[in-house]
């Protein structure tokens, strides 16, 4: 039985809990009586489930979640929030998505792909808000809509292409309402709203 009270300053008491059939479903690091250092999880198959770094009881440091043993969701964390960018994987492994984080929010330019890599979306953030470029892409690459937002909400023109590149329509919007075209359109309606990029990684109710 590991020690409950390591004094402060040892190395991490390693706790180890089994299941009813003995396997291992999860490693503690413990000091003081919280976790510090790397704390594991595993299925009833014992496949990763998680590996998460812990400092005092807080999350510091790589992070990273499992389905079925495949990386889903690869993150840093400092002092408990989210820092840098955070990647996500489609169960094949294939990389789906990049969001940057600052200090626990959304910042910078974010990426989703295609399931063969090829750009499907581009978001830029800032402070969680969508503010500037979002591009959609076709699947072959050529840029299917682009757009400004300003926080959070549609701002100016919205323009749409083919799957060749030529212009299709062309919407104003002021603050995420349609005005109206800004030049003559093609007998095309607005694609519907898309999901968000946080909708994507983690659902509605992440």
């Amino acid at each position: 039985m590991a020690d409950e009270n390591p004094v402060a300053g040892d190395e991490p008491t390693l706790t180890e809990e089994f299941d009813e059939a003995g396997t291992l479903r999860r490693r503690l690091p413990m000091r003081a009586g919280a976790l510090d250092g790397v704390m594991e999880s595993f299925d009833a198959l014992g496949r990763a489930e998680a590996r998460l770094s812990f400092v005092a009881g807080v999350l510091n440091g790589p992070a990273v979640t499992f389905l079925a043993g495949r990386p889903v969701l690869e993150m840093t964390y400092q002092d408990g929030v989210l820092e840098g960018e955070v990647r996500s994987y489609d169960p094949a492994g294939r990389l789906t998505a990049i969001v940057p984080f600052q200090a626990g929010r959304k910042n910078g330019t974010a990426m989703i792909y295609y399931p063969d890599g090829a750009p499907l979306r581009l978001e830029t953030y800032e402070e969680d808000l969508l503010q500037g470029p979002v591009v959609d892409y076709h699947p072959g690459g050529i840029v299917r809509q682009e757009a400004i937002y300003s926080g959070g909400l549609l701002q100016g023109e919205l323009v749409i292409y083919d799957p060749a590149g030529a212009e299709v329509e062309r919407l104003r919007y002021e603050d995420g309402v349609q005005q109206s075209p800004a030049a003559p359109a093609a007998a095309m309606a607005p694609p519907a709203r898309k999901p968000g990029l946080k909708e994507r990684l983690f659902g509605k109710g992440g």
